[in-house]
């Protein structure tokens, strides 16, 4: 039973979820981030909560929020999140309560509890969305890191399809600061590449294929509506391109992880 089912807490509004392995006790856990509604005040009075649940020892434990994670907003459909095995981590893309555009990446390691708040780089943060312009950013593996994969849409004339450029970041691991008795990451972002030339139309990248392949859709147009997207792979070392054949929509990149994607009875 999760502590925040009972007083003084009366409701969850919004709720995240993630899971992962304690690379130090060897232990499956779950982290959940959670919006809540306090029951002694009104309604609409809101605070961030979060709490783990260690397989091994079979219960939820509360955890300490630092005051960067308790402004971060909690999303409920959040469609942003990944697991990086290799180092325990556990990320979400979020944005910051009153900062429209201040977009950060929260990060929870399994083994030592602790939450991290990485603003995402001032590039990204930066372009301004308005008619014409457009941006996405999507997470990956890189090298065993969380790369995080930009796509800037511009439209500058009626009569041109407009370009789209690419850009990876990779979050890196440094010394941890204190700055006005607040915590920040101990995570920043190294610029890793941008696709040169930039790309024809409207394009967007949602993971690397393999080592070096991208994988981008691009907006297939039809008498001015868009219609679907086409696939086609970018080789970032050998700067080609070649088309991929996807029998429906792509949903998901997968990578090996603590989830079969096999069924029940060994089926498929």
């Amino acid at each position: 039973m999760s502590n925040f089912d009972f007083p003084p807490y009366r409701r969850a509004a919004y709720c995240m979820v993630g899971f992962g392995f304690d690379l130090t006790s060897r232990s499956i856990k779950v982290v959940k981030v959670l919006t809540l509604s306090r029951a002694e005040v009104c309604q609409f009075d809101f605070i961030n909560c979060a709490e783990v649940y260690d397989l091994g020892s079979g219960s939820w434990r509360i955890l300490h929020l630092p005051d960067m994670v308790k402004d971060v907003v909690v999303d409920d459909e959040l469609i942003y999140s990944m697991y990086n095995k290799n180092d325990g981590l556990f990320h979400w893309r979020c944005q910051r309560r009153y900062h429209a555009y201040d977009e950060v990446v929260l990060s929870f390691d399994m083994s030592t509890e602790l939450f991290h708040v990485t603003p995402l780089p001032d590039k990204y943060t930066e372009y301004r969305l308005d008619l014409g312009r457009w941006k996405e950013c999507n997470f990956a593996l890189l090298r065993d890191s969380l790369a995080l994969i930009f796509s800037f849409f511009d439209w500058p004339y009626p009569d041109d399809e407009g370009h789209t450029t690419v850009e990876v970041w990779v979050m890196k691991d440094f010394d941890c600061m204190v700055e006005a008795g607040e915590s920040l990451s101990s995570y920043s972002y190294s610029h890793e590449l941008t696709l040169e030339p930039r790309l024809p139309g409207l394009c967007v990248s949602t993971g690397f294929w393999n080592k070096n392949e991208l994988l981008i859709w691009k907006d297939v147009v039809n008498d001015e509506w868009r219609v679907g997207r086409s696939p086609f792979l970018y080789d970032i070392v050998t700067k080609q391109v070649r088309d991929v054949e996807i029998s429906g929509e792509l949903n998901f990149m997968y990578r090996e992880s603590l989830v079969s994607v096999k069924g029940g009875c060994g089926n498929e």
